[in-house]
Parts: structure tokens; sequence; C-alpha cells
């Protein structure tokens, strides 16, 4: 009876335990030392797709499931560990594609190790880093936006100075030459000098910040 009792508890813990993997919302995949998937938890399999069973992919290369290839990655961290035996803090970022949408994942490894502290296999796991990694992209351009505000704004200043000089003394001299040719050749020189202060003008108004303008507006229309 003893007996008994004791393999009903190892049960059930080990159901809770399989629940409990089962349920945790990022993706985990185990491989043995030949990245053979040992075992997988529902959300790496809802990462597959819905055409994918836990048979279809236990027992199959990780390299082959995840990436397609019949050999190990380059700098797999899962074989890193394998041959150093210590887990890494560092993790790498690699790209899945879902659905013909591709999402960037960072992966992380742990070792797994029998009663004689040998590693048997590694625990992958991967962190849904799409949303993190489109808002850095949005804040390097908007940051680049900034930057290349600034230069065009001391640029069209340092432009704007020497084209007033110029067209300055192209109207005198248009207006104090008794010569037709050096009247049409100023008149050029005016009239390009206005078409480059149009274009540091644009480029004033890129640089300068927009003016927000607040009001009140119905909920109902903005949804």
């Amino acid at each position: 009876p003893g007996s008994t009792a004791l393999d009903k508890n190892i049960l059930n813990s080990k159901r809770q335990l399989l629940e409990m993997f089962d349920g945790i919302t990022d993706p985990i995949l185990i491989v043995d030392r030949n990245f053979k998937v040992l075992r997988l938890n529902r959300a790496m399999l809802i990462l597959f797709g819905g055409d994918k069973t836990y048979n279809d992919l236990i027992g199959k290369c990780c390299y082959d499931v995840l990436h397609k290839k019949d050999h190990a990655c380059v700098e797999c961290p899962a074989a890193e560990l394998f041959t150093s035996g210590r887990s890494s803090s560092q993790t790498r970022l690699f790209d899945f594609t879902l659905d013909g949408k591709v999402k960037k994942f960072d992966a992380s490894v742990f070792p797994l190790k029998d009663n004689k502290e040998k590693i048997y296999a590694v625990v992958k796991y991967f962190k849904d880093v799409t949303y993190l990694a489109q808002l850095e992209t949005e804040l390097y351009d908007a940051e680049r936006s900034r930057v290349l505000g600034s230069v065009a704004l001391g640029l069209a200043h340092e432009l704007r100075n020497p084209l007033a000089v110029i067209s300055s003394v192209a109207q005198f001299l248009q207006k104090e030459s008794v010569d037709d040719e050096v009247k049409n050749s100023m008149e050029t020189i005016i009239r390009n000098a206005e078409g480059a202060n149009g274009v540091i003008a644009d480029l004033l108004n890129f640089a300068r910040p927009k003016e927000r303008k607040i009001e009140v507006v119905g909920l109902d229309s903005v949804l």
C-alpha cells in the first residue's frame, strides 16, 4: 500500500510538471547531444503551425525542424554548451517564419545533467522579441531623423548667408551694368540663387519641430 501511494504521488507530480511545462507561453525545446528533439511544449508546437503534431517533431533534429538544414548551425549555442559544459547568459537572435510573417526570437540554452553531472540534453528557451526589434528600429529611425534635421538646420543657415551675398552682388551688378550680356548673366545667377534658397527653405521646414494642435474629437469617430 505504501509503495502504491508513493507511485501515485510520483505520477501526480510528473503530471503536474508536464502540465506546467506545456502551459508556459514561451516556446521550449529539449534536445539531446545529437540535436534530436526529446520534448517540446505546446507553444513550440504552435510555432510550427497547425499541421504539426508532437510525434512529427520528437526524434527529429532541431536544425532540421527549425532551420530546414541537414547539419548543425554555425555557432549553435547548444553545441557550445555540450562542448564547454557551461551555460551562458548570452542569447542568440534568429528569425522564424510563421504564416508568411518573419518573427524574431531570442534563444537561450540551459543544461540538463544526469546523476554524474554530465550534460545529456539542453533546454532551448525562445522569447518572441518581434515587437521589441520593431520598436528598436522605429527608435533608430526617429533618432536618425532628428540628427538629419539638426544637420539640415545647420547646413541651411551656412548656405543661406553666402547665397544672400551672391544674390545681392548680382542684383547690384545687374542694376549698374550697361552691358546686356552682363545683365543676362546676373539674371541667371539671381534666378539660380532663388532656386537654391527655396531648397534651403524646404530643409528648414523639415528641420523645425512641427506645431501640435490639440482639439476635442468624438471617440466614436476615432474608433
